[in-house]
């Protein structure tokens, strides 16, 4: 099945399916709780925090022997960056 056949994931589900708090998903990302609720509720984070986030999900995904995902199955709301 396609990506685009796929219904988005959000960060929640994926670390609801892992069994982790927030803090945890916060100290595997090397970030604070507090980001990893920011993303949650839908407010914007940089694509590297994104990058780091999806890094740690997958490493633990790994770990419990679950399939990675890709960066494009997540919802995720970037801030815009400027142009240069």
């Amino acid at each position: 099945m396609s990506i685009m056949a796929q219904q988005l994931r959000t960060v929640n589900d994926v670390r609801a399916e892992l069994g982790m708090t927030q803090a945890e998903l916060a100290a595997e990302a090397n970030l604070k709780k507090g980001v990893i609720s920011k993303q949650e509720q839908g407010r914007s984070i940089s694509k590297t925090t994104a990058l780091r986030i999806f890094y740690a999900l997958n490493r633990l995904r790994k770990a419990k022997e679950l399939p990675e995902l890709q960066f494009d199955e997540i919802t995720w709301n970037l801030t815009r960056q400027e142009e240069k």
